[in-house]
Parts: structure tokens; sequence; C-alpha cells
């Protein structure tokens, strides 16, 4: 009888011992799989109407790509590196991009509906006809004067746009820096 017993124990921690590893082996290739799937974002120019699926976005470097139509929208882009990307008509409604370098973007056409833009940089970035009206938060965002914002956003969004941050040419604050509204040929022209 003791023997059975010993048999069923180790039967049992040998079946622990595989059930371990096979997890092991799971997580291992999840995240090179995740690590294929970045890369492979590294390396492509343009992409348009890009969809994550279930891929965090986090953090992610997509800087001078084109994401025309991308679908972002409820994506967590914390900390994410977009300087100079297309963004034009992007679904980013209920998008994180606290802290997201957004600098020269261009989301001419991008629906920010609730999406929060705390400290985003959005210095010379083209907002000129975005849905920008129920937007989270611009706190502590950083705008100058080349960020384009739509028309009447100084008007009608004075509580948002005076949470942002001006900065001059130089890179120092200074909070009468603002940004201007579209249809200003400075926004036109991009």
């Amino acid at each position: 009888m003791q023997n059975f017993g010993n048999l069923g124990g180790g039967i049992l921690s040998a079946g622990i011992v595989s059930l371990a590893l096979l997890a092991i082996q799971s997580s291992l290739q999840a995240t090179q799989n995740e690590t294929t799937w970045r890369d492979s974002l590294a390396s492509a120019k343009s992409l348009a109407g890009f969809n994550p699926g279930q891929h965090s976005v986090r953090e992610l470097t997509l800087t001078d790509k084109d994401l025309r139509d991308a679908f972002l929208d409820d994506k967590d882009l914390t900390g994410s590196y977009m300087n100079n990307v297309n963004l034009a008509g992007a679904h980013l409604a209920r998008a994180v991009l606290k802290n997201a370098n957004l600098r020269g973007a261009d989301l001419s056409t991008a629906n920010l509906a609730k999406a929060d833009l705390t400290g985003a940089d959005l210095r010379s970035a083209n907002m000129a006809r975005a849905t920008i009206w129920s937007v989270k938060s611009f706190k502590g965002a950083k705008v100058d004067a080349h960020t384009c914002w739509p028309d009447k956003t100084f008007h009608d969004m004075k509580k948002l746009v005076a949470d942002v941050d001006g900065f001059d040419a130089d890179g120092s604050p200074n909070d009468k820096v603002k940004g201007v509204e579209s249809p200003d040929k400075a926004c036109e022209k991009r």
C-alpha cells in the first residue's frame, strides 16, 4: 500500500512539473510572437488601416509611420513614440495617450473623443479637423506656435486648452503660446 502511495505521489509531482514546463514554454512562445510582431512594425513604413488586435501598443515606437485610418480605439499608447506619424482619420476614441510623443503628428481628421492626452507632446501637431470636443484631458500637454487646433477651439474649449503647456521655438516654457486655430494658413500648408 505504501508503494502505491509513493507511486501516486510521484505521478502527481511529475504531472505538476509537466504542467509548469508547458506553461513556461507557452509564455516564452507568446513573448517571442510579441517581439516578432513589434519588429515587423519597426520595419514597415506604411501601416494604413493598422489594427493591433490584442497586441499591446504601450510604449510602441511608430515614428515617421503612415497610420492613416488606424483602429486604436480604447488602446493604451502611454509613452509611445509617434512623432511625425500620419494619424489622419485614425480612430483614437478613449485611447490613453499619456506622455505620448506626437510631435509633428498629423491628427488632422482623427477621432480623439474621450482620449486622454495628459502630458502628450503635441508640438507642431496638426489637429485642424480632429474630433477633440470631448477629450478627457490635455493637462500638461506640450504645444507650441505650430500646433494646429480645430476652428473655435480657443473659444469653445477654454478650460481644456488652459491645461496645456506652451513652449517657444527654443523650447523654453511660455504659457502665452497655445498654437493656432484652423483655418490658419500655417495649418493648411501641411
